[in-house]
């Protein structure tokens, strides 16, 4: 099976996803800053609390996992806050998916 690395895996989506691939015998590695997630949420595998806009973890986590697949749900998606706040969203949708790709 393989070794899958799911951003955002303690959010409803993503946590949903890792709790599927978990159960089809997937090797699972949640990453997620819990800004909007739960720890709880994360029912298999492995939590690695942290951001992925940042390089460094992620390549780490890359190479000791030996991941093969990244599905990618690390977005905000509140429309009013991301109104009031564009350059939040920007950040965290925009630049740390383009550090993470």
């Amino acid at each position: 099976m393989g070794r899958v690395l799911v951003t955002g895996g303690a959010g409803y989506i993503g946590s949903h996803v890792g709790k599927i691939l978990g159960a089809a015998g997937h090797h699972v590695v949640t990453l997620d800053n819990l800004s909007k997630g739960y720890a709880g949420a994360v029912t298999h595998g492995d939590l690695v609390v942290g951001d992925t806009g940042d390089a460094a973890l992620v390549t780490r986590i890359l190479h000791e996992h030996a991941i093969d697949t990244i599905m990618h749900f690390a977005a905000w998606t509140i429309v009013p806050e991301s109104v009031a706040e564009p350059l939040k969203y920007y950040l965290n949708n925009t630049c740390n998916a383009r550090t993470l790709i």
